[in-house]
């Protein structure tokens, strides 16, 4: 199931946003009905929230995925998990003519980890953080 808006809410602010539910599984898998399939997630959001105007813009936006089966253990214990994920990012832009561009950008504001777990959420088997990072730069039209 999936839901989609994109709105105006006042003059030059626009939302939009999206929510995907899936749900699946699997029983091709010897003493493991109904096991989950790997890679699919069962909720996933995006929401954007956009200013424009003539010469500048900017919007931020946030990106979520649930967790997911990653790997498939001989019994659901032994399951690898790609946990849940939250990115918040941003990114905005000024004109100065028509062809002079100024624009940053800023992506994993919140540090969001990667982590698998095995079996449980408490069972952390993997953690690595990659840090926000942040880009400043000139597009010059020629």
């Amino acid at each position: 199931v999936e839901f989609n808006v994109q709105t105006k809410l006042i003059e030059n602010l626009t939302f939009f946003g999206n929510y995907t539910f899936t749900d699946s599984n699997t029983d091709g898998i010897e003493g493991r009905p109904d096991a989950p399939l790997a890679g699919a997630v069962e909720n996933m959001f995006n929401a954007s929230l956009a200013y424009e105007s003539n010469k500048f813009f900017v919007r931020v936006s946030t990106n979520y995925s649930g967790e997911a089966v990653d790997e498939l253990g001989s019994d659901a214990w032994e399951d690898r998990y790609y946990d849940e994920q939250f990115f918040l990012d941003a990114n905005a832009a000024f004109t100065v003519n028509d062809k002079i561009r100024i624009f940053t950008e800023f992506k994993n504001i919140t540090n969001q980890p990667l982590r698998y777990y095995q079996g449980a959420s408490h069972r952390t088997m993997q953690l690595e953080y990659y840090n926000f990072n942040w880009n400043l730069g000139v597009k010059i039209d020629l």
